[in-house]
C-alpha cells in the first residue's frame, strides 16, 4: 500500500451477490488512490488477486456481539479517513453500523443507495433509511432519477448526494454467447437473482 493515501474502510454486508460484485469493481479503482479495507460477510467471495485489506466479520444469519466488537475495534485503531457503505436492504443494520461508526472514529461517513428504499415498500423500513441518509455525510446514487427521488421523498439536500453511473457488465460477455441471428434456436437462461413479489 502507497504512503500518504486516504485511508477507507468499504462496508458491504452480504459478501456475494450483485452489490458485492459492484463493490469488488468500485475498490478495484480506489485501490490506486487509496489504502483500502473492506469489512464484508464471512462467507465473501475470493479477493486473493485484490490490493486491499479483507476483514470478514459479518454473518448473514446473525452477526453477533462480537463481530461487532472487531468492527469497532478496527474502526478505532486504524483511523479512517472515509467509511462507505453499501446499502441495497437492511437500513435498520446499516444505521447501527453508522451509529458506531460516528461513536468510535472521526472518519466522513459515505452511503452508496443502490435502493432508495426498499423494493417491498415496507412502511416499518422508512424510518430506518431517513436516519442513514440524515446521519451519514454524503450520498451516491446511480443517476439524476434517482436522486430526484431520494430528495423527494427525505430531506436531503441535492448538494448532500452525488451521482456515480452503475456502469455495465459486458464484460461478462463471452465469445460462445450466441449472435441475435441465433437466439431463436439457443437454449437461453435468464437469471433474476431473488424471485419476489416486486419483480
Amino acid at each position: 500500500m502507497g504512503q500518504g493515501k486516504t485511508k477507507v474502510a468499504m462496508v458491504e454486508i452480504a459478501g456475494r451477490g450483485g452489490i458485492w460484485h459492484y463493490t469488488l469493481n468500485l475498490c478495484g479503482m480506489l485501490t490506486r488512490l487509496s489504502d483500502l479495507w473492506v469489512y464484508t460477510a464471512k462467507t465473501y467471495e475470493s479477493t486473493k488477486d485484490m490490493d486491499f485489506h479483507t476483514r470478514p466479520v459479518f454473518n448473514r444469519f446473525g452477526t453477533s456481539l462480537k463481530d461487532l466488537i472487531i468492527l469497532v475495534s478496527g474502526l478505532r485503531s486504524e483511523k479512517f479517513d472515509i467509511v462507505h457503505f453499501q446499502m441495497s436492504q437492511h437500513p435498520e443494520f446499516v444505521f447501527l453500523l453508522l451509529l458506531l461508526c460516528r461513536l468510535f472514529s472521526k472518519a466522513k461517513t459515505v452511503v452508496t443507495a443502490h435502493n432508495i428504499v426498499d423494493h417491498e415498500n415496507k412502511a416499518w423500513l422508512r424510518p430506518f433509511f431517513y436516519m442513514v441518509y440524515r446521519y451519514c455525510d454524503s450520498v451516491i446514487v446511480h443517476s439524476n432519477h434517482t436522486k430526484s427521488e431520494l430528495t423527494a421523498l427525505f430531506p436531503v439536500t441535492r448538494n448532500k448526494t452525488s451521482v456515480i453511473p452503475h456502469g455495465n457488465y459486458l464484460f461478462f460477455q463471452h465469445k460462445n454467447v450466441p449472435r441475435q441471428s441465433e437466439i431463436s434456436t439457443a437454449k437461453v437462461i435468464l437469471f433474476f437473482g431473488f424471485i419476489r413479489r416486486y419483480k
